[in-house]
C-alpha cells in the first residue's frame, strides 16, 4: 500500500459496506432490489440506481466492478451513474440534502455496528 492508501484506510473507518448503501437507499427510495438490479429505467429506479453508484463510490472501498456486480450492471453503468449524481449534486440543492442526510445515515450506522457492545456489570452489594 502507497502513503496515499494508508491514509484514505485510517479515514474510512468505520467500514461501510455496498449492502449497506443499498439497504439504504432501498429503504428511503422505495423501491425493490429487484427492480435496482433488473434493467427497468423507470425515472424512480434509475434514480436510485444513480444514487446507489454515486453513494457507493465515495463512501465505501469498493470498486467500479465490485458495485456493478452487486447490481447486475457494467461498471460503464455505475460510472455514468456517479457521474450523473456528481453533477445534479452540484445544481440541486435537494438532492445535495438527501445524499448528505444519507451518508450521515450510513456513517452513523456504520459506528453503531462497529463498537463492541459492552456487556453490563451489575452493582456490588
Amino acid at each position: 500500500m502507497t502513503n496515499g492508501e494508508d491514509e484514505r484506510a485510517e479515514h474510512e473507518l468505520p467500514r461501510i459496506l455496498v449492502k449497506d448503501v443499498v439497504n439504504l437507499v432501498l429503504e428511503k427510495e422505495g423501491v425493490r432490489l429487484c427492480e435496482l438490479q433488473s434493467g427497468f429505467r423507470g425515472n424512480k429506479v434509475a434514480r436510485a440506481r444513480q444514487i446507489v453508484c454515486y453513494l457507493a463510490r465515495y463512501n465505501t472501498n469498493a470498486s467500479l466492478p465490485a458495485i456493478a456486480r452487486f447490481l447486475n450492471k457494467d461498471h460503464t453503468t455505475v460510472m455514468h451513474g456517479i457521474n450523473k449524481m456528481a453533477e445534479k449534486r452540484m445544481t440541486d440543492k435537494a438532492l445535495d440534502t438527501k445524499l448528505n442526510a444519507y451518508e450521515l445515515t450510513l456513517r452513523l450506522n456504520a459506528s453503531t455496528k462497529a463498537e463492541p457492545r459492552q456487556e453490563q456489570v451489575p452493582a456490588g452489594p
